[in-house]
């Protein structure tokens, strides 16, 4: 595949989101594999910030093909819709869904010193004090805001949102008591493990690296906890028979035993999609639930 091997050569992966975290562990798994594949280097480029609208800013407006995006669901699901008013391209016709990449579980925590041992201790210490439950994200318009939202109708609680501006900010918020709860994936949550009482996981199974913690769905609440997924996007410059080519290597490489071992190291997944047009599918169903709740999210009131 001479194509494939001279566009590697030249490809960029933007990344949205800051290294220690979940897209960032995700693309270095995919940049090792490509370098292993075709004996070149993978540049990273770190466009962080603007609730990841400049590291799309980046892939929309690129001036060839060669430039990439590892995004998450927050930046190619729930952005181009909670703010869709900040976007100065059409994203439907400008990014290209090329496959799923992983799936990253979160964990649901709590503060070091509260005395609580489950979710529903957390919840009712939090009714008992004034009702509301406190929670803390990077901003206002991701998965955790729909988690937590749930938590709260579920349990009669009103909900309250602390923007941290990164996983590092959620944990001093938690840390200093400024919040009740917070839902990091598992890379952050894996590699800050003594800041934090865990209580739950959002995913279907429990993990290895958590031994004995509950799923969400244990802990009596099914239905909450959106899995946090990866995926690689492409330029709408991005020739088709490259589109096609790039599909099939990459969904290759992430489910070579390299790949598969990287991500079970943190207890994550390695999950592709069967085609581009299948990945851009799952997109538009999920950004037509974000469409009905986008409302409802952007008035959580800030703590």
């Amino acid at each position: 595949m001479e194509h494939m091997a001279s566009f590697v050569r030249r490809a960029t992966l933007v990344v949205p989101f800051p290294s220690g975290g979940s897209t960032a562990h995700t693309a270095g798994v995919l940049a090792d594999a490509l370098e292993r594949e075709y004996s070149t280097r993978v540049a990273l480029d770190y466009q962080v910030g603007d609730y990841g609208l400049k590291a799309l800013r980046t892939l929309a407006h690129a001036a060839d093909e060669h430039v990439l995006m590892v995004g998450n669901i927050i930046t190619a699901s729930m952005t181009p819709v909670i703010r869709r008013d900040r976007l100065d391209f059409d994203f439907n016709s400008a990014v290209i869904p090329v496959t799923k990449l992983g799936e990253f579980p979160s964990i649901l925590m709590t503060n070091r010193s509260a005395q609580v041992s489950d979710v529903a201790g957390l919840l009712q210490s939090c009714a008992h004090r004034d009702g509301v439950l406190r929670y803390g994200s990077d901003f206002l318009g991701t998965f955790v805001d729909v988690d937590a939202i749930e938590l709260g109708r579920r349990s009669a609680l009103r909900v309250a949102f602390h923007e941290a501006g990164s996983a590092n900010g959620v944990l001093a918020a938690l840390v200093a008591g400024r919040i009740d709860m917070a839902l990091l994936n598992v890379a952050t949550a894996t590699a800050n493990r003594d800041q934090y009482k865990p209580l739950a996981v959002s995913g279907p199974r429990r993990l290895a690296g958590f031994p004995g913690l509950p799923t969400l769905a244990e802990a009596g609440y099914d239905g909450i906890g959106v899995m946090q997924w990866q995926g690689l996007f492409a330029s709408s410059r991005l020739r088709p028979e490259l589109l096609a080519q790039l599909h099939h290597s990459v969904v290759r490489l992430m489910n070579a035993p390299a790949a598969r071992e990287a991500l079970q190291a943190v207890d994550a997944a390695a999950v592709t999609s069967a085609s581009p047009l299948m990945f851009g599918a799952e997109i538009d169903a999920e950004m037509a639930r974000w469409e009905s709740m986008k409302v409802q999210i952007l008035a959580v009131p800030r703590v």
